[in-house]
């Protein structure tokens, strides 16, 4: 039997709850880099490496042996006709991982490479007693053993979602998801909402700011300056998705650079990567004049420098770039430019 964890945290308490079985930790995090509908050929895991190195600071040869490992274990797992339990969260980050994960095993086995799959799912998005709930991690090794008995099977419904959820969100045109999420989504209840919360990840024609950008924004804005504060600040009110410190140290990068800084770091070039400590407790954000003027409505972020921004399977460069009308509840493509001067005639 394999279990597969969303990390490191809820795989050694798993470890410790005494459940038969191996645990594998899922070392990825599909919100953020470049991904493809299929994720096993060399020019994507390059491509990812590269990405992850620049955002996060992981060694590319380290990222490429984890993602080697990780997928042997679970191709391996899959044409022994193993169990294989999937204990996932409600946010985005566990739910793109999940949908991941279930297009892969479902290529397996339709592939011939695995017998008729035994899968099942441990997936909650709260729990009695914890309040604000973010995640498994913040269980223990018995609450953990406690949810082990209500663990459900993967039905053919579900996984044919998961693997249509995964194909939508690896998509170039980001309609896709908008499409999937008009149709049922029942079978995996989670899903729903965390792939609602990615299409606001995009920029707003409001401001052209993306959920998370804005309330970084906002929260320095009102006298969060620190950097462990501030992601506090900007995360915890958008649970659904999941953002960990070394994304957010990502967005505060972006937004302190470019065309039109957003933000100003008291000491610039020396936010945490990988394998850090944490954040040097003297580095302090604040608003540049562009962001105060885009906070206020009085400028459009987009449209002071551009974007250069990789949100699923959607590469968002330049000003014409797909955004997101909060109002209306969907993406509206950018128009072009008008172009004035003599006409053909």
């Amino acid at each position: 039997m394999l279990h597969i964890t969303n990390g490191d945290a809820v795989a050694e308490k798993l470890r410790k709850a005494g459940i038969e079985g191996t645990v594998l930790p899922w070392r990825e995090d599909y919100t953020e880099g470049p991904v493809a509908p299929q994720m096993d050929g060399p020019a994507i895991r390059q491509q990812r490496g590269v990405y992850l190195e620049e955002a996060y600071g992981i060694p590319q040869a380290l990222y490429a042996e984890t993602c080697g490992a990780q997928e042997a274990a679970l191709a391996q797992a899959a044409a022994q006709g193993e169990e294989i339990v999937l204990w996932m969260e409600h946010d985005l980050f566990d739910q793109t991982m999940q949908a991941f994960l279930l297009h892969r095993l479902a290529h397996l086995e339709a592939e011939g490479a695995a017998p008729p799959l035994r899968l099942q799912l441990v997936t909650i998005g709260s729990y009695p007693g914890i309040e604000p709930f973010h995640g498994l991690g913040q269980l223990t090794a018995e609450q953990l053993a406690g949810l082990y008995p209500g663990r459900r099977p993967v039905s053919a419904e579900a996984l044919a979602l998961g693997r249509r959820a995964w194909e939508a969100y690896a998509s170039p045109d980001p309609r896709s998801v908008e499409a999937l999420l008009q149709a049922d989504t029942a079978a995996l209840p989670f899903l729903r909402e965390a792939f609602a919360a990615h299409l606001a990840r995009f920029p707003s024609v409001a401001d052209g700011l993306g959920l998370v950008e804005r309330a970084a924004l906002q929260a320095v804005s009102a006298g969060t300056h620190h950097l462990l504060p501030l992601f506090t600040a900007a995360t915890h009110p958008h649970p659904l998705l999941g953002i960990g410190d070394l994304a957010f140290w990502a967005y505060l990068r972006r937004m302190s650079s470019g065309a039109a800084p957003l933000i100003r770091l008291s000491i610039p070039d020396e936010l945490p990567r990988y394998g850090d400590a944490g954040p040097l407790p003297g580095i302090t954000v604040h608003l540049t004049p562009d962001g105060q003027d885009v906070l206020a409505g009085k400028a459009d972020y987009v449209k002071l420098g551009g974007v250069e921004r990789i949100l699923g399977g959607v590469h968002l460069t330049g000003q014409e770039v797909w955004r997101w009308d909060a109002d209306g509840q969907r993406l509206v493509p950018t128009p072009p430019p008008s172009r004035t001067g003599p006409t053909a005639g």
